[in-house]
């Protein structure tokens, strides 16, 4: 940690003080009277091996203090608790000191850090300029293939053969349109009409 992150840290530790400082005077004298000592239990983080940048987790047990502070934190926790916190190289050894009354307990805990190198890629020569190229042949070539297709042996569709029927040179429907020309009232239509019948059957 930088110097201007650890003066940061504790002038933000220092407003959280005083802004918890009722909650602190009160829980002074709760344990005072309740005669309760303070309990550290344990310290430790989820993951032991690191690697930078990423998240880890810190859990501990702790009863009766009065507040609880975490290196690397500006906050300030009561009792048992836990801690989500980015992982960073220079901070490698963590510690946690319990405030009680009149007692003051420290623990530490360890981790171990690992920073990924990054590689230099400039020298690696991609494919991709090829497959370009490839695919603009394969384009080509189904052009070429496409328009050397003949159409020589293509056959030409049938010309399509109408059939007419001549009224005229059919016998039956000459005679009835004869005899409908000769009629001249509804009962002449209605003899006309059997007789057509007849004609049919």
């Amino acid at each position: 940690m930088s110097r201007k992150e650890t003066l940061t840290r504790k002038r933000q530790l220092t407003i959280n003080l005083i802004a918890n400082s009722l909650k602190i005077s009160l829980r002074f004298l709760k344990l005072l009277f309740n005669r309760k000592t303070m309990a550290c239990i344990s310290f430790q983080p989820d993951l032991e091996y690191c690697i930078e940048g990423t998240l880890n987790q810190l859990r501990w047990e702790v009863h009766n203090a009065l507040f609880i502070t975490i290196s690397g934190s500006s906050q300030l926790f009561f009792d048992s608790g836990q801690l989500l916190s980015q992982v960073k190289k220079g901070q490698t050894e963590l510690l946690l000191t319990a405030y009680g009354v009149g007692k003051k307990t420290k623990l530490f805990t360890q981790i171990k850090v690992v920073e990924l190198s990054k590689k230099d890629f400039s020298g690696v020569e991609t494919q991709c300029k090829n497959v370009a190229l490839r695919h603009q042949k394969i384009k080509v070539n189904r052009k070429i293939n496409h328009s050397s297709i003949s159409f020589q042996n293509s056959r030409q569709p049938k010309p399509y053969n109408q059939i007419q029927i001549d009224i005229n040179k059919s016998p039956f429907l000459k005679n009835s349109f004869t005899r409908i020309s000769l009629t001249n009232s509804i009962q002449e239509i209605e003899k006309l009409k059997l007789l057509l019948e007849t004609d049919l059957s």
